[in-house]
């Protein structure tokens, strides 16, 4: 519970601060290396592109209880505002969130249930080497989104339709 709360507070933090966005702005390719060297496994980061959210940016983060943690942004306008998703991934040691990373199947979404001081929806999944926490503004989004992230972290690519070039 308390990595969900923490996850759904940080992703407030974010979407209500433009300073702290401009702070971990990076391009794609230098935050994947960054945060491999960070974690210690190789990061695949999604492209979530498909469904108009643009990649942010990825920093170094502080879970609670995880000395290696990185956070990750995707930004989204819209005619309203926008909408971010923030995707937090950590090493995958079978102790993190009261030992769920070890209950959990590879390829599936879990809810993390934050308690009352969560003020948003938290999903949990894990590749085996790395746990990851999804938060997304958008409750329309968050299936579609949370589809490629697991697309990317098992290394399967993008859906066939949303693949530049391809025939559906």
């Amino acid at each position: 519970a308390e990595i969900a709360e923490y996850a759904s507070q940080e992703h407030t933090s974010f979407a209500t601060d433009a300073e702290r966005r401009a702070r971990v702005a990076v391009a794609f390719d230098a935050a994947r290396d960054r945060l491999t060297e960070h974690l210690g496994v190789p990061v695949q980061l999604p492209d979530l592109s498909s469904l108009g959210y643009t990649f942010h940016g990825g920093c170094q983060s502080s879970v609670p209880g995880e000395p290696r943690s990185c956070h990750v942004l995707y930004k989204k306008s819209t005619p309203t505002g926008g909408a971010l998703v923030s995707l937090f991934m950590m090493p995958d040691v079978d102790e993190i969130d009261d030992g769920a990373s070890g209950r959990m199947e590879r390829g599936y979404w879990y809810p993390s249930d934050g308690g009352p001081e969560c003020a948003h929806r938290v999903l949990r999944c894990t590749n085996r080497d790395l746990v990851f926490f999804l938060v997304c503004c958008s409750d329309k989004d968050r299936d579609p989104v949370s589809d490629l992230v697991i697309r990317a972290i098992e290394g399967l690519g993008p859906p066939r339709s949303s693949m530049s070039g391809g025939a559906n």
